[in-house]
C-alpha cells in the first residue's frame, strides 16, 4: 500500500509539465493572466502531491507506533493521526489543492472562451468541470463542520472532466515549420525563368 500511494502521488505530479507548458502550447507566453494561472495550477499540483505522500512518510510510522504501543500510546497516535489527516489531507491536499486547481481551470476556460484560442466546447467543459469539482468541497468541509451538504460523486466527476480538458489534443506546442523547400524560399538556377516566376535567382 505504501508503494501504491508513492506511485499514485508521483503519477499525479506528471501533470506539472503540461501545466507549466500550457502558455507556450497556446502561443501566449507573455499573457500575464495566463502566467499567473499557470503558477496557481502548479501550486495546486504540489499541494496535492504533499497530500498523497503523507501516506508514505507520515501514516506508516504512526501505524507502527499504534500497533506496538499500549493504551496511552494508542490514544496519542489517534490524536496525531487526526491532526495529520486534517492538516495534510483535508486542508492542504484537498481544500487548498482542489481550490487552486478550480481557480486554474476556471481562468484557463475563460481565456479560451474570450480569446478563442481553442474550440468553445473546451472552455465550456472546463467551466462545467470547475463547477462540479467545487461541489466536492462540501464533502471535505464535513470533516470539520458536520452538516455541510455534500455530493460524494462531485470529486470523481469534476476531476474526470478536468482531466479531459487538460488532455485535449490541441493543448500542444505548435509543430516546427517544415524545412522542405517551397516556392518562396527555393533558389532557382535558371535566371530568366526564375524572374518570370517571381522566384529568387541562385547567385
Amino acid at each position: 500500500m505504501v508503494w501504491t500511494w508513492f506511485a499514485t502521488g508521483w503519477t499525479y505530479a506528471l501533470l506539472l509539465p503540461p501545466t507549466l507548458l500550457l502558455p507556450t502550447a497556446l502561443g501566449r507566453r507573455d499573457d500575464p493572466v495566463l502566467r499567473a494561472a499557470t503558477w496557481v495550477g502548479s501550486a495546486a499540483i504540489v499541494l496535492a502531491l504533499a497530500g498523497f505522500l503523507r501516506w508514505v512518510f507520515v501514516v506508516p510510522p504512526l501505524a507502527r507506533q499504534y500497533m506496538a504501543g499500549d493504551t496511552t500510546t494508542r490514544a496519542a497516535v489517534d490524536a496525531a493521526w487526526l491532526a495529520q489527516h486534517q492538516l495534510g489531507g483535508a486542508l492542504l491536499g484537498e481544500h487548498l489543492g482542489q481550490t487552486l486547481a478550480i481557480a486554474w481551470s476556471t481562468t484557463i476556460s475563460v481565456i479560451i472562451l474570450r480569446r478563442r484560442l481553442l474550440p468553445a466546447a473546451v472552455g465550456m467543459l472546463g467551466l462545467v468541470a470547475s463547477a462540479i469539482y467545487l461541489l466536492n468541497q462540501g464533502d471535505i468541509l464535513t470533516t470539520a463542520i458536520p452538516g455541510v451538504p455534500a455530493w460524494e460523486s462531485a470529486g470523481f466527476l469534476g476531476s474526470t472532466l478536468w482531466w479531459s480538458m487538460d488532455r485535449h489534443p490541441r493543448l500542444r506546442a505548435p509543430a516546427p515549420a517544415s524545412t522542405q523547400p517551397t516556392p518562396q524560399n527555393r533558389l532557382c538556377p535558371a535566371a530568366s525563368r526564375c524572374r518570370a516566376a517571381g522566384l529568387p535567382v541562385q547567385p
